[in-house]
């Protein structure tokens, strides 16, 4: 063969892969990708679960679902921080240590699967529950009994409080008696950290409790830079036994001597620049909250 032979042969090669390959993604042959999630921590206040943050990749950036309970019966979660490699939501309060099931479900145009799941033990490891009898053998193995009916999306009715699942995956719903849930007023505080040089709001969620766990207020808490104008601010993402929750943001404490920042519009907790050169003073957020029954 001539080098000009040759240089005509490596021509229709490359134009016959590129051909084939736009071809290919032309007609949709391309691989798929799926939402994934690869980790679970839970957070604990004074001994109680608190909330879950969920690690994976492909959330998307419009907030989607995330439902704790047993494969058979999931509830929905309040969600404090939605962001397309992490989640952060709430826990129900009096939920009872076991093994549950977590279940993300995302709004990702760009993905072709936006649902995945996984285990995570919430306090101590719940006793093993019984044995299900073997079904038929299949094509693809032993075949067990059908389950449970899901349940998904039924919550506990008005003047109850979850606190926990059956074995059978049924919702265990305790009732809220008539006055057990007093008037409350608090102040919730917040401390900025130091996070990669940066003073920022800590974050998170902040629960409050009454008379019982049965009553009680769970508050979003500002996160970011304490200098950004714009972003989160103290929001009430759940209650439990009360009807109303107000919520009053306080001007912050800047710098020593009580020196006061500012709040912007949507009531997020403003320090200026220069209060970052205040440290080791740690600048604070404010919330007055009245919640009654």
């Amino acid at each position: 063969m001539t080098i000009k032979h040759l240089t005509h042969f490596r021509l229709a090669f490359v134009c016959a892969f590129s051909l084939a390959w736009s071809g290919a993604q032309a007609s949709g042959q391309v691989r798929a990708v799926s939402l994934s999630v690869t980790s679970v921590t839970v957070q604990y206040d004074k001994g109680q679960p608190d909330q879950i943050t969920i690690y994976g990749d492909r959330f998307g950036t419009t907030q989607g679902v995330v439902e704790l309970g047993l494969a058979s019966n999931m509830t929905p979660l309040p969600i404090a921080l939605w962001q397309n490699q992490s989640i952060t939501a709430a826990v129900p309060v009096g939920l009872k240590p076991g093994t549950y099931v977590v279940r993300v479900t995302g709004v990702n145009p760009t993905t072709t699967n936006n649902v995945a799941t996984i285990d995570v033990t919430i306090g101590t490891q719940g006793p093993q529950g019984e044995r299900g009898a073997p079904g038929p053998a299949g094509i693809q193995g032993p075949q067990g009994i059908p389950g449970t009916i899901a349940l998904a999306g039924k919550v506990c009715p008005a003047q109850t409080s979850l606190t926990g699942f059956s074995t059978t995956g049924e919702l265990i719903c305790t009732p809220v008696n008539a006055g057990l849930c007093a008037r409350i007023d608090f102040v919730e505080d917040a401390s900025s950290q130091s996070m990669n040089g940066v003073l920022a709001w800590p974050g998170g969620i902040a629960r409050n409790s009454g008379a019982s766990k049965l009553c009680s207020v769970s508050i979003l808490v500002p996160s970011g830079s304490i200098s950004n104008p714009a972003g989160d601010t103290w929001s009430v993402v759940a209650t439990t036994g009360y009807s109303t929750c107000g919520i009053k943001p306080l001007p912050p404490v800047c710098g020593p001597g009580n020196v006061p920042g500012t709040l912007q519009k949507n009531g997020r907790p403003y320090c200026p620049p220069s209060a970052a050169s205040t440290q080791p003073f740690v600048p604070t957020a404010s919330l007055q909250v009245t919640c009654v029954p």
